[in-house]
C-alpha cells in the first residue's frame, strides 16, 4: 500500500523487498577515500608566499585573492573548519575581532549546531612572532576590514565580497599553492577541501592534545571521529611498519 502511494513501483508481495538493498548498492557504488591532510609546514608555507612575501604585492585584484586564498587554508586548518565553516567566517566588527593575546572569529552555526553560534579563538604564538595564522588574520582584518572571509576572488577580476568562494575553486587553488611548494600533479590529487581539518586534526593528535578537546575544536560530538581524521605522516606510518619487526 504504501509504494503504491509513493508510487514506487516495488513489489511487496513476496514479504522481501530489494529497494533498501539496491539504494544501498547506489549510494556505496564508489569507495569514500580519505585525503591527505596538510602538515604545518605546508600551512607556513603557504602563508609566507600568499600573505606574508613582499612579491606578492603588485594590483589590488592579485593582493585580495593572495590574502584570500592563504588566509583561508590558514585559518581553516587553525580552527578544523569544513568548507561550510568557512564560507560563514566574516572580518567585520563582532564577527572577527582582534586581541593581543588572540583573534575571534563567530560563526553562525556549523554542522552539529545548526541553530547556535560559535565562538572560535586563534591565539598568537607562545614567542609572539610572525608568520603565523594569528598574524595573517590580524592583517586580513585590517586589510579587508568587512565582508566574507573566503570572498569568492579571481587573480584576474574584482573580488565579489557578498558571494563565497565554491568548493571546487578553492580546491583547485588549494592544489595550487601546493604545486607552488614542490608538489608533483599526481601528489595534489590526493588533497581536498577536508584536508585543513584532516591536517589540523593529525597535528593535534601528535601534540599530545586530548581526544576531547580536539572533537570540541572541531565541533563533533562523538569523540570516535578523530579515528578516522587522525592521518599520520608518512614518517610514522613506516616507523609503526618497522615496530612490527618483519
Amino acid at each position: 500500500y504504501v509504494s503504491q502511494l509513493n508510487s514506487w513501483g516495488v513489489d511487496f508481495s513476496s514479504g522481501v523487498s530489494g529497494a533498501p538493498s539496491r539504494a544501498a548498492k547506489r549510494s556505496f557504488r564508489h569507495p569514500t577515500r580519505k585525503v591527505q591532510g596538510l602538515e604545518p609546514w605546508m600551512v607556513l608555507y603557504i602563508l609566507q608566499i600568499y600573505v606574508f612575501a613582499e612579491q606578492r604585492l603588485g594590483s589590488q585584484d592579485w593582493l585580495d585573492w593572495s590574502l584570500t586564498v592563504g588566509i583561508c587554508i590558514g585559518v581553516g586548518y587553525k580552527l578544523l573548519l569544513r568548507h561550510n565553516d568557512l564560507s560563514k567566517l566574516r572580518w567585520d566588527d563582532g564577527w572577527c575581532d582582534i586581541f593581543p593575546t588572540h583573534v575571534r572569529f563567530y560563526i553562525d552555526g556549523r554542522k552539529n549546531s545548526k541553530y547556535m553560534g560559535s565562538f572560535l579563538d586563534i591565539a598568537i604564538p607562545a614567542s609572539g612572532r610572525a608568520p603565523s595564522v594569528y598574524h595573517a588574520a590580524v592583517l586580513g582584518k585590517r586589510h579587508f576590514k568587512s565582508g566574507l572571509v573566503m570572498r569568492r576572488c579571481s587573480r584576474f577580476k574584482v573580488p565579489d565580497t557578498s558571494k563565497y568562494l565554491g568548493r571546487d575553486r578553492f580546491v583547485n587553488f588549494l592544489r595550487a599553492a601546493l604545486i607552488s611548494l614542490g608538489a608533483s600533479l599526481e601528489d595534489v590529487g590526493m588533497f581536498a577541501a577536508r584536508s585543513l581539518r584532516v591536517g589540523g586534526a593529525t597535528a593535534a593528535a601528535i601534540g599530545k592534545l586530548s581526544q576531547h578537546d580536539i572533537a570540541q575544536l572541531a565541533e563533533v560530538k562523538d569523540q570516535n571521529w578523530l579515528d578516522w581524521y587522525d592521518s599520520r605522516t608518512l614518517e610514522r606510518r613506516l616507523e609503526i611498519s618497522r615496530a612490527l619487526g618483519c
